[in-house]
């Protein structure tokens, strides 16, 4: 994969000590970050295929885009005038494009999301949403890293919940791939909208018995706070307690 010298920049280390090196040096080999330091450090130019004088440069880390649904870069623009914090106005901005979904939308918009991304110095991203498995091979494409959640969605139909579970656990297995940058998770929607509460503890025992975590919305508005507590008589965050989701990892 060659080797890459970049030199000149300020470089934020972000390690333990979280050193700043002016005019410092970042050493890639075989795609791998093979050392970084001061100035007076910087080794050899001669000894790499590429050298980059970034002065006048910040070199850090990638950013983390901690929640995201990728694929819904499609709808930009769609909610413009309505509130996402009322069902009425994701069921009318969101979810009846939603609805028109199909496999092959999936590759364009999220390699659309992963170029911006990119630009913007984001290169992990925590995704959750439907059509996991797409998502993760345009991620492949696109170079970066990602924790995909499956998205679990029952709406009422034991069956379906039962399928997606299953859909689920085999995304598990499939997808600890792409050297290390594709994490799959679980990724039931929300407990106050879709899932049964019988659902959320099957979920939560899988996603420990795989070692994966839960990544969710939970409070997200007014509304959900009401439905929250009529279907559970208590806060989200002490409902989901009760199910068993704090005992693993969970990203909400």
């Amino acid at each position: 994969m060659g080797s890459t010298l970049i030199h000149g920049a300020t470089v934020l280390s972000v390690d333990a000590e979280n050193r700043v090196f002016e005019a410092g040096f970042v050493a890639i080999r075989d795609g791998r970050i093979s050392g970084v330091g001061s100035r007076a450090d910087t080794p050899n130019p001669s000894g790499f295929d590429e050298v980059l004088d970034l002065t006048g440069h910040l070199v850090m880390p990638g950013l983390v885009n901690a929640h995201t649904h990728s694929v819904m870069v499609l709808f930009r623009g769609r909610s413009e005038g309505q509130s996402l914090l009322t069902m009425e106005g994701w069921y009318n901005s969101i979810r009846e494009p939603e609805l028109s979904l199909v496999a092959s939308d999936i590759g364009p918009s999220v390699a659309l999301s992963c170029a911006e991304m990119a630009l913007s110095g984001t290169t992990t991203f925590c995704d959750q949403y439907f059509f996991a498995e797409e998502i993760a091979e345009a991620v492949k494409d696109a170079g970066l890293r990602a924790v995909i959640a499956y998205g679990i969605v029952q709406l009422g139909d034991e069956r379906r919940g039962a399928e997606e579970l299953a859909k689920a656990t085999a995304f598990l297995s499939q997808q600890r791939s792409a050297d290390g940058r594709i994490i799959p998770w679980f990724g039931p929607h929300a407990p106050y909208v879709d899932n049964t509460e019988a659902l959320l503890v099957e979920e939560v025992a899988v996603a420990n018995e795989y070692g994966v975590g839960l990544h969710l919305h939970m409070a997200c508005g007014p509304e959900d706070n009401e439905e929250t507590e009529r279907r559970y008589g208590t806060t989200a965050a002490v409902a989901l307690e009760r199910l068993g989701f704090f005992k693993g990892r969970i990203h909400a």
